[in-house]
């Protein structure tokens, strides 16, 4: 919901592959609501992660991001989003995660300078099908130059994470959160959800 009192939602239908054990690729199929208007199409993004060491062998675990989106509006050319992911247990049973990312426009009929972007989160790991924590989204505008604190959008909330075993080779993986706006240039409050079928 955004703080002017309208509602946009955003859906996302991907398939994914693990390449080998440091690479997994996956493609997406996005449809966009703006307020006021009709859900529709709006663009592919394709996704790759990349696993940079071992996991567990250093405290802090590193990958690499690097997603390529291509509007349905040409005109607003690709969107290239990349930078490190970065995971660490705190305690055997803590865990958190930070995402810094740039995105930048390309090939667009506005053009625009890099931004900075972050995601985080923190969960606690109660057992496997339930895990619980917060997590938070947000970026500060052009990575050299940041806008104002009150334009910046930054959002966090409770989140819930977990994986439900379906057979020896198949699993669903979820995770969702209640996010809520925490300057004015953010929504009042986003609801995310995410659901994987991995066989």
């Amino acid at each position: 919901k955004l703080r002017e009192g309208g509602r946009q939602s955003k859906n996302t239908l991907g398939f994914g592959l693990g390449v080998n054990r440091w690479w997994f690729t996956e493609l997406y199929a996005i449809w966009h609501k703006p307020p006021g208007e009709q859900h529709g199409f709006d663009g592919w993004e394709w996704e790759n992660k990349f696993q940079l060491t071992e996991t567990g062998r250093y405290p802090v675990d590193v990958g690499l991001l690097l997603e390529i989106e291509r509007p349905k509006d040409r005109s607003e050319g690709y969107e290239y989003r990349w930078g490190p992911l970065l995971q660490a247990d705190l305690t055997p049973e803590l865990q958190a995660n930070l995402n810094v990312l740039l995105e930048k426009h390309i090939r667009t009929s506005e053009g625009g300078k890099a931004e900075l972007g972050y995601q985080w989160a923190l969960k606690y790991r109660w057992r496997p099908s339930l895990e619980f924590g917060v997590q938070g989204f947000g970026d500060v505008g052009p990575w050299n130059d940041w806008e104002p604190r009150s334009e910046q959008p930054h959002v966090a909330g409770p989140a819930l994470f977990g994986r439900i075993k379906v057979s020896d080779r198949q699993v669903i993986r979820y995770n969702a959160g209640l996010l809520f706006g925490l300057t004015d240039g953010s929504p009042r409050n986003t609801l995310r959800l995410q659901v994987e079928y991995e066989f």
